[in-house]
């Protein structure tokens, strides 16, 4: 069968092939050292803490500080990138205790393991701005691989120190070895007497756990102490070297078709919106059933749903174009373009009417993140435009730097609380919107307490009761046990005995 040029290497391997050939190099290129070793049982250790804590606190801040830390002090990550990428996860570590809120946690932990995962491709070279999609995809593959290896690698400083006992000092180890297992049963059986003799003497050896819960513990720490061991095996690995490019490209002339057409269906949508402004459009929007209100309070979700498609589609085109020919490039370049500066329009008219429905209807999580991907996706395009217009440039900076503004945009987040932020600005829009919805602000975590907590006198008495019952009943927000210390529940603990 005929290959495409450029699809087989010189040493007639195809391009998969040589594509799994670096995501499955599983060398070593620096031994595991004490270091790793010790790194490997704390990291086991705080992950028995953190998933047994009764809440989301600072044991699992420590468990990912710990990771992140034994990574570094083990000089297992040495690069510079690589650490920035530690120092990024760490940070995100920090708000697990800060922060209650699902809607931070979730994307927290996820966002710091794949720091961690891309630290460890990187560990000893590479750049954040010089990282492809397949790339970042390629080195998260790698290190998983990594994983299921781990507890042989960091075993090496046992292996070693085993072999280095020679001669007088193994027959020693081998004596010691052999009176340990002649001191167990003398032990078992005169402590076992003794234990009959003496309450006070038996009470040091009682076990008040149930053996189950032993075994959890076993279970946890070995998954910890594991995972860590495969993180270090292949932050130790050798470092992959340049992928190769797919041998097949998309043909300029059907790219062309594609973002033309593009063109046209948004070019379509921009007018539609100059129309709506018109006697004729309102005669429309009243021919579809809806009035005015209605129709600029709706659609904003499709409309950021098309920015985010539309995004992914330019993305593809620009990774796989054809654009050997100046002709096509220039082509390509202006629509792809104009495909930017509609999308933009497209954004911009997203945000005008979630920002009318939420003047209408109120905040809530899902409208707070709505706004935020569409201040981030704004970001985007405008790094996507520059990075088209040095299409030469060889430098892989767009997928580190739209990385770097999302993780950003997380950051800012945790800081500002955004929980907090939407019953803020529902309490303090109740005058002017006459829509108070105390059902849905009850339903938020403690993040949001305070706030509900200080505008609980001011409040009508109906909405008054419902929040009172959430602020004031139930249980302790801060869960026992300093591995569930979180500061949004204390937070919210000190906000129940100012009010209640």
């Amino acid at each position: 069968m005929a290959q495409h040029v450029g699809e087989l290497s010189a040493d007639g391997r195809g391009w998969d092939d040589r594509v799994a050939a670096a995501v499955t190099d599983m060398r070593i290129a620096r031994p595991a050292t004490w270091p790793v070793l010790v790194v490997t049982v704390v990291v086991g250790v705080c992950t028995d803490l953190a998933f047994r804590a009764s809440n989301v606190g600072l044991a699992a801040t420590l468990l990912l500080v710990a990771t992140c830390a034994g990574l570094v002090v083990s000089r297992r990550v040495v690069s510079r990138h690589g650490l920035v990428a530690l120092g990024l996860a760490a940070a995100l570590a920090v708000f697990l205790s800060v922060r209650h809120s699902a809607w931070l946690l979730v994307p927290d932990v996820l966002v710091a393991l794949g720091l961690v995962l891309l630290a460890c491709g990187m560990a000893t070279e590479g750049s954040l701005f010089d990282l492809s999609f397949a790339r970042a995809q390629a080195l998260g593959a790698r290190v998983l691989l990594h994983l299921p290896a781990g507890a042989w690698f960091v075993a090496t400083p046992l292996r070693a120190a085993g072999a280095a006992i020679v001669g007088e000092r193994r027959a020693a180890a081998a004596a010691a070895a052999r009176g340990v297992l002649l001191a167990i049963p003398v032990v078992l059986l005169l402590g076992w007497l003794l234990a009959q003799a003496d309450a006070v003497f038996a009470s040091f050896f009682q076990v008040r756990s149930d053996p189950l819960e032993w075994v959890g513990h076993a279970l946890l720490f070995a998954v910890g102490a594991l995972a860590a061991a495969g993180a270090a095996r292949a932050a130790s690995g050798v470092p992959m070297g340049t992928l190769p490019r797919a041998g097949w490209r998309v043909g300029g002339i059907e790219t062309l078709v594609v973002l033309v057409a593009l063109d046209l269906v948004f070019a379509t949508f921009t007018v539609a919106q100059v129309v709506a402004a018109t006697s004729a459009g309102a005669a429309a929007i009243r021919s579809q059933g809806l009035t005015y209100a209605e129709y600029a309070h709706s659609g904003f979700f499709q409309l950021l749903w098309v920015a985010g498609l539309t995004l992914v589609l330019l993305l593809v085109l620009r990774s796989f174009v054809n654009l050997g020919d100046a002709v096509a490039r220039r082509a390509f370049l202006v629509a792809a373009e104009l495909s930017i500066v509609f999308t933009l329009l497209i954004v911009a008219v997203a945000f005008q009417r979630l920002s009318l429905y939420v003047s209408v209807y109120g905040l809530s999580m899902l409208r707070l993140y709505c706004l935020v991907f569409a201040g981030w996706i704004v970001l985007v395009y405008v790094a996507l435009g520059v990075s088209l217009l040095r299409a030469g440039d060889r430098r892989q900076w767009f997928p580190g730097a739209m990385a770097l503004a999302g993780i950003a945009g997380l950051l800012a987040l945790n800081v500002a609380s955004p929980e907090a932020l939407v019953a803020r600005y529902n309490l303090a829009t109740t005058q002017q919107t006459q829509r108070f919805d105390p059902d849905y602000l009850v339903t938020l975590s403690a993040d949001a307490i305070p706030a509900l907590a200080e505008a609980l006198p001011g409040m009508p008495p109906d909405a008054r009761a419902t929040v009172h019952e959430r602020v004031c009943g139930g249980a302790p927000f801060t869960a026992p046990g300093w591995a569930a210390l979180n500061w949004s529940d204390a937070a919210a603990d000190a906000a129940r005995r100012r009010v209640c």
